[in-house]
């Protein structure tokens, strides 16, 4: 009897990438282990030795999570620095 391959994330028999992995997408690798940590926090555990099965739809939706993450970081960061310079210079112009 075939085994069953299920994605961890959403439970679809439509698997085609091992999570564990890395690959290419563009000119960058990535690991969707390591993106499921890094953007919510979520740590994939392995049960009964099947391995870790990600779907093409939520790798999408996983690229589309960290980059929404970036972005929103990257503007507070770029916040963060202007309000610095605009209260630094607010400061010697007293």
């Amino acid at each position: 009897m075939k085994e069953k391959h299920y994605c961890k994330c959403c439970l679809s028999q439509e698997c085609y990438k091992d999570m564990a992995n890395d690959y290419y997408f563009g000119n960058k690798i990535e690991n969707y282990c390591d993106m499921l940590i890094n953007v919510f926090n979520i740590k994939i555990t392995t049960d009964n030795g099947q391995r870790n099965l990600i779907c093409e739809e939520c790798v999408s939706k996983l690229r589309d999570a960290a980059a929404f993450k970036r972005k929103v970081l990257d503007i507070q960061e770029a916040m963060r620095n202007r309000i610095g310079w605009e209260s630094f210079a607010a400061d010697l112009s007293k």
